[in-house]
């Protein structure tokens, strides 16, 4: 078995974690693509969040969002 690669998401990687998703939440209405262009640009592009996927056998096999959040709270330290 072929060890996972985590990385940070590419702009390339939308249509396989769509598919990703697709199998996950089958019964979910599927984003119309320039929908789901625009959604997926703004992720990479945030300063506040990052797309991480794990990619195994030339596959994408999970996903997660990691986001820092700017808070009042904690001495307006960042909650993430």
């Amino acid at each position: 078995m072929t060890d996972p690669i985590v990385r940070a998401a590419a702009e390339h990687d939308l249509p396989e974690v769509l598919n990703l998703y697709r199998h996950l939440h089958p019964h979910d209405p599927q984003l119309e693509t320039a929908a789901a262009e625009r959604v997926w640009s703004t992720l990479l592009t945030s300063g506040f969040m990052t797309m991480i996927v794990a990619q195994a056998a030339e596959l994408l096999v999970s996903s997660c969002t990691l986001a820092i959040v700017p808070t009042c709270l904690a001495a307006a330290d960042h909650m993430g």
